[in-house]
């Protein structure tokens, strides 16, 4: 999930999914992924805030060791004005219903 308040600046829908994609091709962690994505969108848009949550799945603890098939891990990253106000976190929060 990708969340950001513009500061002028929008990008299109299909850039989102695009970013993450790109992004998430190469061998990364889940923690790594999350921050990448904010950073990125920190850097190119420059909005108030992004806020970013990652669900994964490890593919090693399903497939070899411990075999877990419902094993995933989320993670978060957030900036500005997601991380100052409560508010605005949690609407986003409802917004993807977690």
């Amino acid at each position: 999930h990708v969340g950001y308040i513009p500061e002028g600046r929008v990008l299109g829908a299909s850039k989102l999914p695009r970013l993450v994609t790109v992004l998430a091709k190469r061998p990364v962690l889940p923690e790594q992924l999350t921050k990448d994505i904010v950073d990125h969108l920190q850097t190119v848009v420059k909005p108030q805030g992004v806020m970013v949550i990652v669900t994964g799945m490890h593919m090693c603890m399903r497939m070899r060791g411990v075999k877990l098939d419902e094993s995933s891990m989320v993670t978060s990253s957030v900036t500005g004005c997601f991380r100052k106000s409560l508010a605005t976190k949690e609407e986003f929060l409802r917004l993807i219903k977690l």
